[in-house]
């Protein structure tokens, strides 16, 4: 995300990434993308932009770790300011496997960090397009990690299942109930239909 870039004070942007894996793919390297969810400026919102953006790039391998605010200047004096520790930096592990995160703030809480670090090394690459955008859009309506995997086998099957009694209805969200009803009408639409359509853009 570039106001996160900006924020960090990276002093890159994201047309340079791809230029420099372009670039590195055509003199026969490896590339890999290592990505840190939670940054500060970060939300749910950039996360699941930042995965979009991976998703596009060309990479042979890719990492996600949590941000951990070391007690650097910079980043911990951030932590401090705008939200809150979960725990001792120091049981934090950068490089892990573990879905965690030992800092949250407001605008960007533990189970939304925990969430986008989910959805981001589920193997996102192996996720149809559709699935992952059916999955991005229940997230940024509010749905829980757990019910935003289970609707979207749901939506994308067509099955209409649900873990709720009132089915999508007990979301109480007119936003959420208009994201499943676009993806299954586009799951349910005639597959030589979306190729007529994508081919006569």
């Amino acid at each position: 995300d570039p106001e996160v870039l900006h924020a960090i004070h990276k002093g890159l942007q994201p047309e340079e990434v791809q230029r420099a894996v372009t670039l590195l793919q055509q003199e026969g390297l490896r590339v890999m993308g290592f990505f840190i969810i939670g940054l500060p400026g970060a939300s749910l919102r950039s996360a699941l932009g930042t995965i979009q953006f991976e998703r596009a790039l060309p990479l042979d391998d890719r990492s996600y770790n949590a941000f951990v605010p070391y007690p650097c200047p910079a980043g911990y004096r951030w932590a401090l300011e705008h939200g809150r520790f979960l725990g001792d930096h120091r049981d934090a592990l950068h490089f892990s496997d573990r879905e965690e995160t030992v800092f949250e703030t407001d605008d960007y809480p533990e189970a939304q960090r925990k969430a986008a670090l989910v959805l981001a090394r589920m193997g996102t690459k192996e996720l149809a397009d559709e699935d992952f955008g059916l999955m991005r859009d229940l997230l940024l309506t509010g749905v829980d990690l757990y019910n935003a995997v289970v609707h979207v086998f749901s939506t994308m099957g067509t099955g209409g299942f649900s873990t709720l009694s009132r089915s999508v209805e007990g979301f109480r969200s007119g936003a959420t109930e208009l994201v499943i009803t676009l993806f299954m009408l586009i799951a349910g639409t005639n597959f030589a239909l979306h190729f007529l359509a994508l081919r006569t853009r």
